[in-house]
């Protein structure tokens, strides 16, 4: 089992990508739920929002990774300025 850490000053029971672009980070990897293998890391990210009275870390545990639990390209997804 793999553990993992989200940190938001928000309050919520599912991560729903509709809001993914709403947090206060930056989007520095695209696109997507950012999660770190450090708790102190989640911290500072859920405190990130100085006007936010409240800061909270979801834990996530992850299966280790198998055959089958998984998604691997097996293609390149292309490049910056490549059209599709």
């Amino acid at each position: 089992m793999q553990t993992f850490y989200h940190g938001s000053h928000r309050l919520f029971d599912t991560f729903d990508l509709s809001h993914a672009l709403e947090g206060d980070g930056k989007v520095k990897f695209g696109f997507g739920v950012y999660v770190t293998s450090k708790y102190e890391s989640a911290v500072h990210y859920s405190a990130s929002n100085k006007s936010a009275t409240e800061h909270y870390v979801y834990t996530l545990e992850l299966p280790e990774k198998t055959g089958q639990n998984y998604i691997a390209f097996t293609e390149s997804l292309g490049r910056m300025g490549d059209t599709w």
